[in-house]
């Protein structure tokens, strides 16, 4: 769709090397008031406009582009980058985290046996 310039809507993972690249630059702009979401007020919400290369590698050979079969095709294109944060989630998530480090580590100091955690 990206590549015939369709507009569309789609979750994407944060782990995604560039999408955590702009969530990582964008962190400070989550504490101004015009991020914070009117229904919710632990939840901000930042849109960046960006300008992002793409591949496209051919899975067919091309007599319109002259592509052969696995040609790599780039295209730039504009898109529109929504990123939601919630501090709340995040600390109950780190809270969560904590937790199951704690008890990890009290069933090893026990002397547990790692392998009996599997069962």
């Amino acid at each position: 769709m990206l590549q015939k310039g369709f507009g569309f809507i789609t979750l994407v993972k944060t782990n995604i090397r560039w999408i955590r690249a702009e969530i990582d630059n964008h962190m400070e702009d989550f504490n101004t008031v015009s991020s914070t979401c009117p229904f919710d007020t632990a939840t901000h919400g930042i849109t960046l406009m960006l300008m992002h290369d793409f591949e496209k590698t051919r899975r067919y050979a091309s007599h319109k582009s002259g592509g052969g079969k696995g040609f790599v095709e780039k295209f730039c294109r504009r898109i529109y980058l929504h990123i939601y944060f919630n501090a709340a989630r995040q600390a109950e998530d780190r809270t969560v985290f904590e937790t199951d480090l704690m008890e990890l580590k009290t069933l090893l100091e026990s002397g547990m046996d790692i392998r009996e955690l599997d069962e």
